[in-house]
């Protein structure tokens, strides 16, 4: 398969109707070329004979319900392929962003608009799969550096007429340099206190009110003067504080997760010289910062006692700064201390993504009822940590939180792999039998068999079950021997 020309193309078709892949999506759409994704695809949505090898050439399109409408957005490589019976997951490299778009975006809705006017089922249409390869109609990579930008802007005005990216604010780095003008490359080495400036391309129409960088290590680089916004860029002026690898994210405000989230990952080395020359004379927030790393990185201090050093010294020292409580308040929620963690966060000036995902989960493990869906719009999705620290926290919460969240969770926010781990995660919290049948069903949409093993373990007495996963049980996730016992109860129901 070929990335561009005439030969066949793998296609990767990416929906955002659902928060997890609406984020990855812009994580996409603001990524450097070379960075890496993994994206999975059930059996039932794979081209039957369909065979993906490493080094395949894919284009990442866009597209939702009621798949009429497809918009080609940059194209990648295959760099793994993992397969069960279940799915194919594909770990991709991005690189340039698509030209000579006009033909497959006609050709394919004019496809999709005579399936629809002929009333074809789903399994009869054209293109009945997300992951397929067809011959190439046109696409191809820019050649050159204004062709590339011309790609990236012809991207944006496509994505500003769909209405599933309303709100959003699109941007991507153009480059990195230091205060003197050298090129810093993605994942390239630079010395500790080294001044640098991101430079965004964003959109004209929808230009962010604010930007607000975050730092993973916390306080492993800090913003280093003002942030410049104009009409289609911007620049972020930083300095890297601390040694190690880092990264920092910078969310476009006033809602950085409906809109991309360019990210700058770099080496930082320090040397005497270097660590002399960044020393300032009195304290401030950027000194204990450093404290910080290097405690870290020498110390084998447990989590209580972090939080004791930070309570009692450091903060202080560093006139509560954001990043000094978002680190508290990690490390509160890590051992446990919930009150802690929300009282922290609560006193930092920006509430950001992670700060936001740590309020929520320690207020569902602590069972608040203040808290609604709309505070999964807030949060990242895109990233398994992430998403793996707030399936966690529900499996840790009391059933009535667990009825409230979950549901919003798995209906509007989660792709259908995170939903099977979310039901297998919080399957022990569910005591509503309504809410038990809704979750099986989606269980079986991945899994069949998990999804009956989930109500035979339940209810295993058939004359003991209830009507609603009973019915679930027998109409949507097939019968076999094991539950042939439970159809005799379901036929008595209905007599």
């Amino acid at each position: 398969m070929t990335s561009s020309g005439t030969g066949e193309v793998l296609f990767l078709v990416k929906s955002s109707r659902v928060r997890e892949y609406h984020q990855q999506n812009l994580a996409i759409l603001a990524a450097p070329d070379g960075a890496n994704f993994e994206i999975s695809y059930n059996r039932r949505w794979i081209q039957p004979g369909l065979a993906v090898a490493v080094g395949d050439g894919a284009c990442i399109v866009f597209a939702d319900s009621p798949y009429r409408d497809f918009e080609p957005i940059r194209w990648a490589v295959v760099e793994r392929v993992d397969e069960s019976t279940e799915k194919i997951t594909l770990g991709i490299r991005v690189g340039s962003f698509t030209l000579g778009t006009e033909r497959l975006t006609e050709q394919w809705r004019a496809d999709a608009d005579a399936d629809y006017d002929a009333g074809r089922k789903e399994t009869d249409k054209t293109r009945p799969y997300f992951l397929f390869s067809e011959p190439n109609p046109g696409l191809r990579n820019p050649n050159g550096w204004d062709e590339a930008s011309a790609a990236w802007r012809d991207v944006r005005s496509r994505l500003d007429r769909n209405g599933f990216f309303d709100g959003s604010r699109f941007a991507r780095l153009s480059r990195v340099e230091t205060v003197e003008g050298l090129p810093i490359e993605p994942g390239g080495t630079v010395q500790v206190g080294t001044r640098l400036f991101a430079h965004l391309d964003i959109a004209a129409a929808a230009k962010p009110e604010a930007i607000v960088i975050e730092s993973t290590p916390s306080g492993w680089a800090q913003l280093d003067g003002e942030i410049t916004i104009n009409d289609d860029s911007a620049r972020v002026p930083l300095q890297v504080l601390a040694s190690g690898n880092g990264t920092l994210r910078l969310n476009l405000m006033p809602e950085p997760m409906r809109s991309c989230r360019p990210a700058i990952t770099l080496n930082a080395i320090s040397d005497v010289a270097t660590s002399t020359a960044s020393s300032p004379s009195s304290v401030d927030a950027a000194s204990v910062h450093r404290l910080v790393t290097a405690l870290e990185r020498t110390s084998a201090l447990a989590d209580d006692a972090w939080i004791d050093i930070l309570q009692q010294h450091l903060i202080p020292m560093g006139g509560e700064d954001d990043r000094l409580l978002l680190n508290l308040a990690e490390r509160c929620y890590n051992a446990g201390r919930l009150e802690e963690t929300i009282a922290s966060v609560a006193k930092m000036s920006q509430a950001t993504p992670r700060s936001e995902l740590l309020q929520l989960a320690a207020s569902a493990r602590l069972g608040s009822s203040t808290i609604d869906g709309s505070a999964f719009g807030r949060v990242p999705l895109e990233d398994h940590a992430s998403l793996s620290l707030l399936i966690s926290a529900l499996a840790a919460s009391p059933s009535a939180v667990v009825h409230e969240l979950a549901p919003e969770l798995w209906s509007n926010h989660l792709g259908l792999e995170r939903v099977a781990d979310l039901i297998d995660a919080v399957w022990g919290r569910i005591d509503d039998a309504s809410i038990a049948a809704h979750a099986a069903e989606l269980r079986g949409y991945s899994d069949m068999a998990a999804a009956r093993r989930l109500i035979t373990t339940r209810w295993p007495d058939p004359e003991t079950i209830e009507n609603a996963p009973l019915r679930t049980l027998i109409e949507d996730l097939g019968l076999t021997d094991e539950t042939a016992p439970y159809l005799h109860r379901w036929i008595r129901v209905l007599a």
